[in-house]
């Protein structure tokens, strides 16, 4: 270990990153195939419906995410397909960040869209906030 140039060590952490990275895709994405069992199922749901417009049914949304999720989890573990991979995943991450741009109420707490909650006109879209403090949850 003490005797490898550092172009070796670069490809050795490459590898361990691309595993690691691997068994997460694996592992939220095979969570996604049970419902009830992903911490990110509602926030999933509620984005896809939000891209697609609603023509995707719910259910087979998380079934297509869940598989896009695990087969980019393989392939990152196994080494596979390199390009095809990265852009699996880098599209992945792309559509990920989008729940704080759309589902702002339910990603943040004011949403960052209404600084000022109190004063607005949108007063229900925060109806169901559940701020840790409480001083942005609202009656309608």
């Amino acid at each position: 270990m003490c005797n490898e140039s550092p172009e070796q060590r670069l490809r050795l952490a490459t590898v361990i990153l691309r595993i690691s990275i691997g068994i997460i895709y694996l592992w939220f994405g095979g969570l996604k195939f049970f419902p009830g069992l992903s911490p990110a199922e509602d926030l999933a749901e509620k984005t896809i419906n939000l891209l697609t417009l609603g023509l995707i049914h719910s259910r087979l949304s998380l079934f297509l995410l869940a598989i896009w999720e695990t087969l980019a989890g393989v392939l990152l573990i196994t080494g596979l397909f390199k390009r095809i991979t990265f852009a699996i995943v880098l599209s992945h991450m792309a559509l990920t960040f989008t729940p704080p741009n759309f589902v702002t109420s339910t990603f943040f707490c004011p949403s960052p869209l209404c600084p000022f909650p109190r004063w607005s006109v949108h007063r229900k879209k925060f109806s169901n906030c559940q701020c840790p403090d409480g001083n942005y949850r609202f009656s309608e």
